[in-house]
């Protein structure tokens, strides 16, 4: 993902300020994008022993609602990011190429439309995902991925 520009202290300090408002996953969305370009976002949180929340819908009406339950129904153990979670990988920017298990672009999950949200009607438009792995408190953890789609993506916003 290409840099473009670094945030200053007041874009910065605008962010803290949101801290425990629903407006901080907008927020954080641009303020990256000064950052890095990418289109898609996204913040799950991974309960211990339940299934996964959506605490910030950033698809902006790209993922499918079926391809939505259907990942967060189980298909989200296959994601690179929960495994990561899941393993108590260390906190930080991780791109999914590093976390993802040999021959996991082969994979069914990482060309499924119907189980991947971020994945769009046509095969060959999701170029990279990084995300972010942040431990909180009682062992919840959770991911905040910025996806960049490829030149497909434009033709593929969901409509239903």
């Amino acid at each position: 993902m290409q840099k473009t520009d670094v945030p200053d202290l007041s874009t910065i300090a605008s962010i803290v300020g949101q801290i425990g408002r629903p407006t901080l996953p907008e927020a954080l969305d641009e303020m990256l994008a000064k950052v890095a370009r990418f289109d898609l976002s996204a913040i799950f949180g991974f309960p211990f022993d339940s299934r996964p929340l959506l605490l910030h819908d950033g698809y902006r009406q790209h993922a499918e609602p079926a391809a939505l339950n259907a990942y967060l129904d189980g298909a989200y153990l296959f994601d690179p990011f929960y495994t990561a979670c899941a393993r108590s990988f260390p906190a930080g920017l991780w791109r999914m190429r590093e976390l993802a298990p040999d021959h996991f672009f082969d994979s069914e999950f990482y060309s499924s439309r119907e189980v991947h949200p971020c994945i769009s009607m046509r095969a060959g438009s999701l170029v990279e995902e990084i995300g972010f792995l942040i431990p909180l408190e009682g062992g919840f953890k959770c991911t905040r991925s910025c996806v960049r789609m490829g030149p497909l993506f434009q033709a593929t916003k969901w409509t239903g």
